[in-house]
């Protein structure tokens, strides 16, 4: 089950508990992706040409993930190292696996998408873009 939560405009107001992951998130999100796999040993990289690139610790590319139509702008391990997200000037977040297998594109952002971030548990990706708008998706 995918449930996708929008929320534009987001203020300094009293928040739900969503809104206010989403508010915290949408403030980091744009300078603080995740870029390292939890092992160490994997670092990604989003790429002008609309490509994610998986290099080793001595900077050899290792791997690179086609699906994106437009520059991506932000990338993110999963805490447990399973998942890549990638986030995009085409407006979706693509979820890949550490064998480069796209998993799950993920819609929801009007605009360009600058950033992304996993909860602690894997299970919830945050997404922003820079005017405001926010998506929470949670698999379940």
């Amino acid at each position: 089950m995918l449930r996708l939560y929008i929320i534009f405009h987001i203020s300094n107001e009293s928040f739900s508990s969503v809104n206010e992951c989403l508010n915290s998130v949408n403030e980091s999100l744009n300078s603080v992706n995740e870029p390292f796999s939890p092992d160490g040993e994997t670092i990604a990289s989003a790429s002008d040409d609309n490509r994610v690139k998986l290099w080793n610790r001595n900077g050899q590319l290792s791997q690179t993930l086609q699906g994106h139509s437009n520059s991506v702008n932000g990338v993110a391990f999963s805490p447990d190292g399973e998942t890549i997200a990638s986030a995009s000037d085409d407006n979706r977040v693509k979820l890949w696996n550490r064998n480069g297998q796209l998993l799950q594109t993920l819609q929801g952002h009007s605009n360009s998408v600058n950033g992304v971030a996993f909860s602690p548990d894997s299970e919830t990706i945050a997404s922003t873009r820079q005017q405001g708008e926010a998506v929470e998706s949670q698999f379940g």
